[in-house]
């Protein structure tokens, strides 16, 4: 895909043998503007769309059910040839053309276009609805929506019961087909969502309760000590999701300028503004700012000032290829020291994030202001319109004693 290391990554496709003597050439071949791999891949995908549109403007003009071109809006390959996105994922050069739906088909692919229209979604989150939606074509042997009926998913949600999956992931991949049936359902590609009615039951494990209760008091000021000869990134990350709950791709994927002096006090801002490129916030809510806790402002300041400007927060942890972020591989990082190094097996740095939320729970009066600051989203409308002010966010820190073993969180 890349022919040599000066040129930019290309995407080339062959040119079907009964189509070469109108285009006038065996391969169609074009450049997507970026010698960055990770982001020569998120690109692919609209370079291939444009090319198979050539190749398909060189046809007889075929009709669809509707009475539209088909590639009139077409965004990637159609679910039907597979071959030209795992192509392109892979980096190989050459891909196939895709092939034209029969009147009255509605390949996958069309779901997922209904899915994404007018949405900026995750790359990850997209890969693994395509995933999840492969799967169920592979097991259907066809990929028409059009042709699915209640029968056949509650076929396929048998067979991944069956195969001893957990109740967990055949929900969510069930979770994933119902999302897209449903999109092609509301925007008039189907008549009917025939995953609808399909209902996983998952059994409430220990292991899921124990997880909610988060790290006790006593582990807690385990940690803040053995965190003082850890490495930057587990002391400092230690330091901020412990006294604020947030998630950890909040905190690991952040900029130093996301740190902002104001009013007295620390402010983080969890924001895309300043994130490298696919680092992206979870909800609307997720984006926020709030005062850091009285009790690590001194030490993330002084960390702060050892980053040059504009620099990611821990820009030695490797990014992820095949996500663009540090979280993934800062979490294995966080994990293992938590497990191995302090030894509380079985926990994870999630942990920090369901601790903050019973010590809000406790210590802050509003609960909207303690769902602000974690970045949850608020169960009445009026409480989303704009932001919490500065200084009760503040009060709210502070009310939270600066050691833990005053939390009051142990039963």
């Amino acid at each position: 895909m890349k022919p040599r290391d000066s040129a930019n990554y290309r995407v080339r496709i062959v040119v079907p043998v009964e189509l070469r003597p109108i285009l006038g050439c065996t391969q169609l071949s074009q450049s997507v503007g970026t010698k960055d791999k990770k982001l020569a891949q998120k690109r692919s995908h609209a370079v291939v769309a444009d090319l198979l549109t050539r190749i398909a403007e060189a046809r007889p003009e075929p009709q669809n059910a509707s009475g539209s071109r088909w590639f009139a809006n077409l965004k990637r390959p159609l679910a039907g040839d597979r071959g030209v996105l795992t192509q392109v994922r892979e980096g190989i050069e050459t891909a196939r053309p895709a092939a034209i739906p029969a009147a009255g088909v509605v390949p996958f692919n069309v779901l997922v276009d209904a899915w994404m229209l007018g949405v900026q979604r995750p790359f990850r989150t997209v890969e693994g609805y395509i995933a999840s939606l492969d799967k169920f074509a592979a097991f259907l042997g066809h990929d028409d929506a059009a042709r699915v009926v209640h029968k056949d998913a509650q076929a396929y949600q048998e067979s991944l019961e069956r195969r001893g999956l957990s109740g967990n992931t055949v929900r969510a991949c069930m979770s994933h087909l119902n999302t897209l049936f449903e999109a092609g359902k509301r925007r008039d590609k189907i008549t009917a969502n025939p995953i609808d009615g399909c209902r996983v039951v998952v059994k409430k494990s220990r292991s899921c309760s124990k997880r909610q209760e988060g790290f006790t008091m006593e582990e807690l000021s385990v940690m803040l000590q053995a965190s003082r000869t850890a490495l930057p990134l587990i002391r400092i990350f230690t330091l901020m999701d412990m006294y604020s709950g947030a998630r950890p791709g909040e905190i690991i994927d952040a900029n130093k300028a996301d740190f902002v002096e104001r009013e007295g006090h620390l402010v983080f801002h969890i924001r895309e503004d300043n994130r490298e490129e696919g680092q992206t916030i979870k909800t609307a809510e997720s984006k926020r700012r709030f005062p850091l806790h009285s009790a690590i402002c001194e030490e993330v300041r002084n960390y702060l000032a050892t980053l040059p400007e504009g620099s990611p927060l821990f820009p030695f942890v490797a990014i992820r290829e095949k996500t663009g972020k540090r979280v993934e591989n800062a979490c294995d990082s966080m994990n293992d020291w938590i497990q191995q190094t302090v030894g509380f097996t079985g926990k994870t740095c999630y942990y920090f994030r369901h601790t903050a939320k019973r010590v809000f729970r406790n210590f802050v009066d509003r609960e909207d202001v303690a769902d602000y600051i974690t970045g949850h989203a608020s169960p009445t409308l009026s409480r989303k319109y704009g932001k919490v002010a500065l200084y009760k966010l503040a009060q709210a820190m502070e009310s939270v004693p600066a050691d833990p073993m005053a939390w009051e969180i142990d039963d």
